[in-house]
């Protein structure tokens, strides 16, 4: 008897003990909740070399790790998690001292920052929050997405692609300290180049823009298009010269430019010199950063600088008197329900389509952006638009009004066309682009079993520089512009026998 109850102490004893012994593993446990990456305050460098907090959200890249030690096993944790998301990250671990290291590696230039963090903790209870405060050697170049044609990084003799953020409005680069680095812009109205050096400092904002004083206009004149505040689009290019660096980082060893500030050297131009043409001019200007806020689309007012196709692609707004057009040459290649437009290159099959196809010059991909793509009568009739949605091919009477606005046919078309000699052939007559319509002389297509009634074609690809051609949506009409006339013309094309594929410039309905 004595034996059995031994047995059943020593039984109840141990479960007792094991359960304590749970309890205890489980007490022992907490968990640990990582803040969001913190980085000392980068400072907006301004045209005058002043600084001030800059308002730029950090991109990181999507996956970063963070190496956790338990400072007396040596046992070792890993947290693997999104730097861009703004919450905590947590991670299970028992009760202990730990050490930390967060380590997201970066070279010379790169499309997320380079950062390093560290530092200890000690578990002792449920919870406890660590801050992520990390450090960086790289600095930040901006470019707002206005007028850009291209643009690029030359550092180090080596060049590096911007990139774009997902709402389009500004290209990026983080690039590291105490290296000389060259900003190379183009323009995507003049096709003109601009450069801008500076010396890269850690955790310094250089924000850049194309920028474009006001025009004065003559609120008289019914000829001068839109409102005296509306934007006008700039034509003629300055050399801006280099900035001055910004002051010393006194935490930042790198921080000394032994060669010295930069100097400038052109100054602007006199707006009163005639060899300008009495243009204004676009002007590369650095500062004042901040993001774009998105208004509400409201009837007959602006509220983007830019709209996407249905392809994603992004084309800049222009507002001529009252209407809102397109800046650039549609090239799509989705209808706006999401159905694909099939890309036939120019050919005698043309004459037998029932739908709508798209070409590009020369069936070339060389031909891309400015030229646009080159789209068949059957594409801008189908009734799942062309245009993006709440976008619409321009009529005759839309085509007029803007003509119009322009002074007329005489001299509208040298108000639309893109002023150099890249793009059209030379002389480029009365060409100013003052309209920002950037019309580029990207010829057409045509198709035709009567080539006697188009004289001067050779081929099915045609007048490129020489003419620029742009669909109505009026019967067998078109836009048409030309390399020696200031003129812009409305004409109606041959039907029987011939298939064309011209541009298309969209106007908001």
């Amino acid at each position: 008897m004595k034996n059995l109850i031994f047995y059943i102490a020593a039984i109840l004893f141990l479960t007792t003990a094991c359960r304590l012994g749970d309890e205890e593993r489980e007490d022992s446990v907490g968990d640990v909740n990582f803040q969001p990456i913190q980085v000392d305050q980068f400072m907006l460098v301004g045209e005058d070399s002043t600084l001030n907090p800059s308002e730029w959200r950090h991109v990181f890249p999507e996956r970063a790790r963070i190496n956790i030690n338990h400072v007396h096993s040596g046992q070792t944790h890993q947290l693997d998690f999104n730097p861009n998301d703004e919450g905590v990250n947590s991670i299970e671990l028992p009760f202990g001292a730990y050490t930390y290291t967060l380590m997201i590696e970066g070279g010379t230039a790169e499309d997320f920052l380079p950062v390093e963090a560290s530092g200890s903790f000690v578990l002792t209870g449920r919870s406890i929050n660590v801050p992520l405060d990390a450090t960086t050697e790289h600095g930040l170049v901006t470019l707002k997405n206005q007028y850009v044609e291209a643009a690029q990084l030359l550092v180090e003799e080596t060049n590096y692609e911007l990139g774009l953020l997902d709402s389009e409005e500004h290209f990026y680069k983080y690039v590291r300290r105490g290296l000389p680095t060259q900003l190379q812009i183009q323009d995507n109205v003049n096709l003109s180049n601009f450069a801008r050096n500076f010396t890269m400092r850690s955790r310094r904002h250089f924000h850049f823009y194309l920028n474009t004083p006001p025009v004065q206009q003559d609120p008289t004149d019914p000829t001068q298009p839109g409102e005296p505040s509306d934007p006008i689009y700039p034509i003629n290019p300055i050399d801006p010269g280099e900035p001055d660096d910004p002051d010393e980082d006194p935490d930042d060893p790198d921080d000394e430019d032994p060669s010295g500030p930069d100097d400038p050297t052109d100054p602007d131009p006199n707006p009163d010199d005639p060899s300008t043409g009495g243009i204004r001019f676009v002007e590369l200007a650095m500062g004042d950063f901040s993001y774009e806020e998105r208004p509400v689309d409201v009837p007959g007012q602006q509220a983007e600088n830019f709209v996407r196709d249905a392809d994603g692609n992004s084309y800049r707004i222009i507002r001529i008197g009252n209407q809102y057009w397109m800046g650039e040459n549609l090239r799509t290649t989705t209808y706006c329900n999401g159905d694909d437009i099939p890309e036939v290159g120019a050919s005698n099959d043309w004459l037998s389509l029932n739908s709508g196809v798209y070409t590009r010059f020369n069936n070339s991909q060389e031909y891309g952006r400015p030229y646009g793509n080159y789209y068949t009568q059957e594409a801008v009739q189908d009734s799942r638009g062309l245009c993006p949605c709440g976008w619409k091919i321009p009529s005759n009477a839309d085509w007029q009004q803007l003509i119009s606005t322009l002074g007329g046919n005489a001299a509208a078309g040298g108000r639309m066309k893109n002023p150099t000699t890249d793009r059209w052939k030379y002389p480029n007559t009365g060409a100013n682009n003052d309209s920002g319509f950037n019309a580029i002389g990207a010829g057409w297509v045509t198709v035709t079993e009567n080539p006697d009634q188009y004289p001067g074609i050779s081929g099915p690809y045609n007048w490129l520089y020489e003419r620029g051609a742009w669909w109505s949506s009026t019967g067998n009409y078109f836009a048409q512009l030309y390399y020696n006339r200031a003129e812009v013309r409305l004409e109606e094309f041959y039907a029987t026998g011939t298939a064309n594929a011209f541009n298309v410039r969209c106007i908001r309905e």
